[in-house]
């Protein structure tokens, strides 16, 4: 800009010059001479200009940079007050008292959890004790029968297994994830998913199996995959009040604090909603340890997601089909809100379920970044589609 203003300067001199040799009869000298004058005297009332505002903002900023300091002054004796307070206060006592309480929490809170595995321990060892004439799961929607025996025989002859189903990213669709979910294949070959044969009650022992299968799958990709996925992995209240369980996922988690944030233990919204303070701080426990968590099946997506965020959840599982069709039963927001809102927590949107492509165009609309469905691609055993 004060390049410029020279320019105009240098200009008007050399008008100026034209203008009195030609208008007053100067000669050649007098009228350069009288041009220059004129771009001197130009030139000083600009500079002029420029030191008044200088001086102006100078000013300015003393005034602010004194308004400060007095702010801060005040701050400071407030601040003086204060620790004078504190310190008539004996707060190195407090703390040590403090700290003793807390210790003597952990101390119960961990007798407590221990109390609640021998007490499950123990029911487990009467119900397996109790004579049953039969014990079947019976799936509701599909009529299938799947004793507790034939369970325990496809586990020794390891027929039961986990699948994993791609994640893929939007607009790209490159594989980000990998949903792990247990299938089992039946005497005919027939492959039949965790609901028809997982117990819902009773033998532990069982679930517990499983489940350290599915982690055992997920803890082995995550260690040999090369590329920068995340694996998803049901985890139950089963397997968290369980003190060896729970050391040995924490075991292998502290293995690689850089690789434990790539496992994502995911919670059935239920579940999440029935555990108690003791299941919540062994969640928490396994957090710490770098590991993430997700919430499927979720019911609605008016959540306080600040409180979801501080707890370590990172991801959440809506139904595509209900997300779009119905978005008044998930939120109060626009299908195209709802992502924004739930990503301004650090919480990814995850719609599972997506059947066709139509679903897609508009998933990605809304500014959903993350799905999985049929459509994507089908569950298959996870040794034959994650790469490394």
């Amino acid at each position: 800009m004060a390049a410029l203003v020279y320019i105009f300067i240098i200009l008007f001199g050399i008008a100026f010059s034209f203008g009195v040799y030609f208008a007053l009869g100067f000669t050649v000298v007098e009228a350069m001479l009288g041009g220059a004058i004129a771009g001197i005297l130009a030139v000083v009332v600009y500079e002029r200009k420029l030191r008044h505002r200088a001086e102006g903002r100078l000013e300015k900023g003393i005034e602010e940079l004194s308004s400060l300091l007095s702010t801060d002054a005040k701050a400071g004796q407030m601040l003086s007050k204060r620790m004078n307070k504190m310190a008539d206060e004996k707060v190195a006592e407090r703390l040590e008292v403090m700290e003793a309480d807390f210790s003597v929490l952990g101390t119960v809170v961990r007798q407590v959890a221990e109390a609640v595995a021998q007490v499950e321990e123990t029911q487990e060892k009467i119900t397996q004790n109790t004579p049953i004439k039969k014990r079947n799961i019976v799936d509701e929607n599909l009529k299938k029968l799947v004793s507790i025996s034939d369970v325990k025989k496809a586990l020794r002859e390891k027929r039961v297994s986990f699948y994993a189903q791609p994640i893929v990213n939007l607009p790209q669709r490159n594989v980000v994830a990998y949903d792990l979910t247990c299938k089992m294949k039946k005497a005919n070959e027939e492959i039949i998913d965790a609901k028809d044969f997982i117990p819902v009650s009773g033998n532990v022992a069982i679930v517990r199996e499983i489940e350290q299968i599915g982690f055992k799958t997920a803890f082995e990709f995550n260690e040999k995959t090369k590329k920068p996925l995340l694996f998803y992995i049901p985890i139950s209240k089963t397997s968290l009040s369980d003190n060896d369980m729970l050391n040995w996922i924490i075991a292998q988690l502290d293995k690689s604090r850089e690789k434990a944030k790539n496992i994502i233990f995911n919670i059935d919204q239920e579940q999440w909603e029935a555990f108690n303070s003791i299941e919540k701080v062994k969640l928490a426990s396994l957090v710490d340890k770098g590991a993430n968590i997700s919430i499927s099946n979720v019911s609605s997506l008016r959540q306080n997601f600040a409180q979801l965020r501080d707890t370590g959840v990172t991801s959440i599982l809506a139904d595509a089909e209900v997300f779009i069709d119905s978005p008044q039963k998930y939120s109060d927001f626009e299908g195209g809100d709802v992502a924004n809102y739930i990503h301004r927590y650090n919480i990814d949107l995850l719609v599972h379920n997506v059947k066709n492509e139509q679903q897609v165009l508009t998933l990605l609309e809304d500014g959903v970044k993350f799905i999985r469905g049929e459509h994507i691609a089908p569950p298959s055993l996870a040794s034959e589609v994650i790469e490394f």
